[in-house]
């Protein structure tokens, strides 16, 4: 989206890269419509809003990474456009559990304290996240921000003790492979530029 309206350089190598990241996000995610109904996956109201959340929160950071990177914002206005995303997705949150009617409330105090780790966490994340638009090519940004699909294998292992499967470990390794591209094709490029 960027080469198209941003103008943004698209070689064949970046294709390369976005084709090798996309194809281990689905193999990640293993969308019903095109690996079917499996014995673990059922179909279901809970998994069909799930898909939802997903696909809204792919435009949600889609648009603000075109927005910022389009703007080429200062330093103060990172703090603007990170309250504006904070802003913006406590709003949907907002409606869409009204929508579906899914108001909960954590019960105990470890449940609120994970709630405000969360909060600041996903705060701070997306404050860098709109910083490294400066200084990057959206490319580099969007296929390094997918590494934290790895990252979250690593803590369901560690925490939890759950194992990805077979296809979803193949697209983990898919998801690497595009990381390392993307800081190799840098390295290189930084090498030819000295």
């Amino acid at each position: 989206m960027a080469w198209i309206f941003l103008k943004e350089p698209l070689t064949c190598v970046d294709a390369i890269i976005t084709a090798v990241c996309m194809t281990g996000i689905f193999l990640i995610a293993r969308p019903t419509f095109l690996f079917g109904v499996t014995d673990t996956a059922e179909r279901s109201e809970s998994h069909f809003i799930g898909a939802i959340w997903a696909v809204v929160g792919l435009l949600a950071v889609t648009a603000i990474s075109l927005i910022a990177r389009k703007l080429r914002f200062s330093a103060s206005d990172v703090y603007v456009l990170t309250f504006g995303h904070g802003i913006a997705a406590t709003s949907a949150c907002v409606i869409l559990n009204s929508l579906i009617g899914t108001w909960s409330c954590p019960s105990d105090v470890t449940q609120w304290l994970y709630l405000i780790c969360l909060g600041l966490a996903g705060f701070f994340g997306i404050y860098l996240y709109n910083l490294s638009f400066q200084t990057e090519k959206t490319l580099v940004v969007t296929v390094v921000f997918t590494s934290t699909i790895f990252i979250s294998y690593l803590f369901q292992f560690a925490i939890f003790h759950e194992f990805p499967d077979i296809v979803s470990g193949v697209g983990i390794i898919l998801l690497l492979l595009s990381v390392f591209a993307v800081f190799f094709q840098n390295w290189r490029s930084s090498r030819l530029q000295e």
